[in-house]
């Protein structure tokens, strides 16, 4: 945007409009998320003052800025899926190319997502249509992390997950991580090494215990 602006919705719908009259992306200020985020933060506030008076036009006022909550939020909605578009498209074209993009008018998430969806349509580009153009089978890793794969398109190292080992105490199905990983099945007894979150949730489920020392280690899929 250039200069910096208060975020108000006229500044978010003439955003909305000129991201629709582009075919490129609109530069957003590095902080517009959090200038969004204040902003519908106060008019929350300003929601929850008026809701805890009776009178009539408190009751008039309330449901002005219920409005205007609703407003703001479908304008937001449609904003980002505005340059959901474009990042997707900047996506295939660079995967399709294997050329630089300017990525200049991308905030860090999105060009986090940007990353991601290279990373995906690289991936199964190469093993599903550069095997078949060689007069092979495609052949595709059963998982693909996508966080690891987006950060090493910057040369950045990917830290191993924390392990717990823990000892199963019922059966449980295969399931799939947040990591996109396959886990199990496991028995009652079978002992694993899980991502420290996955295990943390599992322990309050009661359905693992910590395992001692010395115990075998079944891996994950």
């Amino acid at each position: 945007m250039g200069e910096e602006i208060a975020i108000t919705f006229e500044t978010l719908y003439d955003l909305l409009m000129r991201e629709k009259q582009r075919e490129e992306l609109l530069p957003l200020e590095p902080a517009f998320f959090q200038d969004v985020l204040n902003y519908l933060q106060e008019k929350m506030k300003v929601l929850e003052r008026v809701s805890k008076e009776n009178d009539l036009f408190s009751l008039g006022e309330r449901e002005k800025v219920e409005m205007e909550i609703r407003n703001i939020r479908k304008v937001l909605k449609d904003l980002y899926e505005r340059r959901e578009r474009k990042i997707i498209e900047l996506a295939v074209n660079k995967s399709r190319t294997a050329h630089a993009l300017d990525a200049g008018q991308l905030l860090d998430e999105e060009q986090q997502f940007l990353d991601a969806l290279v990373a995906v349509l690289d991936h199964y580009r190469s093993g599903v249509l550069m095997q078949l153009l060689q007069l092979k089978l495609p052949q595709v890793q059963r998982r693909l992390q996508l966080v690891a794969a987006g950060a090493e398109n910057h040369d950045r190292e990917k830290k191993p997950a924390e392990q717990l080992v823990v000892r199963f105490l019922h059966a449980v199905p295969k399931f799939v991580g947040r990591d996109l990983a396959i886990y199990g099945p496991f028995e009652s007894d079978d002992v694993a090494g899980l991502p420290r979150e996955l295990a943390e949730i599992l322990l309050e489920k009661k359905r693992v215990v910590i395992a001692g020392k010395g115990e075998a280690v079944q891996e994950p899929l």
